[in-house]
Formats: structure tokens, C-alpha cells, sequence
């Protein structure tokens, strides 16, 4: 979890951001924006987006900026844990790996602010402090950015002065690439009652 900025130094180490993509043709843009528009060394960032045989115009959308960033379409649905698993296998070519999801928009300085903690060798994970874009829309939106107040700000902020946060949500997590690496194995081949586990890829990335 990330503590206030004033308290750790800059840390500026090569990082690849994923972005697993599935018919998200209304928000992709934004957050491609989002992610060329960081105040982080672009020499030291590379970004993945990877169309997963969305059937709407996402994977057009992306193609938009191939000149930018590395576009890849799965030439069939393989899921979110998958796609992730055949990147970190390639293997990256970076310290740090940040996974968001394809409706993230971050703030220019995120990208900035989540490796910092990376700077101590004993942090494998980091999770971003993420809120509600749109939280004034109606009762339902102002609901949900009050449940992920709490649960970023206090829950996740208590598990983190313990240097213990149990899940590092998918909506925007960093993990050192080199322990993602040893472990992958684990997370790719995460069954539950005799079968593949398809789903809780982020909580299973925390605990590999």
C-alpha cells in the first residue's frame, strides 16, 4: 500500500505495465491516455495492452496506438490469468511489472508513486490507492466509492502498516518481477475442488 509520498524517496527502476483488455471500447482510450501521460521516465516504461478477443472495437481502439505502446490480440479468449501468465513468461524485461484493469485511468503521478516502495528489497508487492471516477453520478456510485474508501484507505492501509495487505487488488498492483517469475508456475496451474481456478487471479498473485 502506498504511504505517503514525503516519506519515501524517488525510485525510478525499469517497469512494464499490463493491461488485459476485453470489450472495453467506451474507457480503453482513457486509459492508454492515462498511462502515456505519466510523470515516469518513458525510457524506463514499457506498456503491454493485450486485446483478448473482445467482440466489440477495443482491438481497433488499441491499434490506434501500436506506434506508441506494444498491442497484442489473443487470436482466441484465454481470460485475464492467463494473458498475464504468458507475458511474465516471455519473460519481461523489467523490475517491476504494474497489472490495471482496462477501465483504470490513473493520476500522471501513479506510476511514480507505486514503485517507490520497491526501492526496499523486502517489498515484493505494492497496491495503488484506487478511487471512483464517478462517484456523484447516483446513490449507487456514491456507495461504491464510499466501500472502496474504506477498503483502500483502512482496510488495505492497516494491512499495509503490517506489511501484510492480503490481496493486492487487479484495478492497479505492482509486484516484483523476479518473484513473479520463481512463482508464476503457481498462479497459472491454481486449481479449486479438482478444477482450474479461473477466477481471483489478483488474490492469487498476492499469496504465490
Amino acid at each position: 500500500y502506498l504511504k505517503p509520498s514525503q516519506t519515501l524517496q524517488p525510485y525510478t527502476p525499469t517497469v512494464t505495465v499490463i493491461v488485459p483488455c476485453y470489450n472495453e471500447e467506451k474507457l480503453v482510450s482513457q486509459t492508454i491516455e492515462s498511462l502515456l501521460h505519466q510523470n515516469y521516465p518513458r525510457s524506463l516504461t514499457t506498456i503491454i495492452a493485450v486485446n483478448d478477443r473482445s467482440t466489440d472495437s477495443t482491438g481497433r481502439k488499441l491499434d490506434a496506438y501500436a506506434t506508441q505502446i506494444t498491442v497484442q490480440h489473443n487470436p482466441v479468449n484465454i481470460g485475464k490469468r492467463e494473458t498475464i501468465t504468458r507475458l511474465i513468461n516471455q519473460p519481461l524485461k523489467s523490475e517491476v511489472v504494474v497489472l490495471i484493469d482496462s477501465d483504470t485511468q490513473l493520476h500522471p503521478e501513479a506510476l511514480a508513486e507505486i514503485v517507490k516502495p520497491f526501492r526496499d528489497p523486502d517489498v515484493g508487492g505494492v497496491l495503488g490507492d484506487v478511487r471512483i471516477r464517478n462517484a456523484d453520478v447516483n446513490h449507487l456510485t456514491r456507495l461504491q466509492d464510499a466501500l472502496y474508501y474504506t477498503g483502500f484507505r483502512f482496510i488495505k492501509g492497516f494491512e499495509g502498516y503490517f506489511r501484510r495487505v492480503t490481496c493486492l487488488s487487479g484495478v492497479l498492483a505492482a509486484y516484483r518481477v523476479r518473484l513473479l517469475e520463481e512463482r508464476i508456475g503457481e498462479f497459472e496451474n491454481a486449481t479449486f475442488m479438482g478444477g482450474k481456478y479461473l477466477f481471483g487471479d489478483d488474490r492469487d498473485l498476492t499469496n504465490v
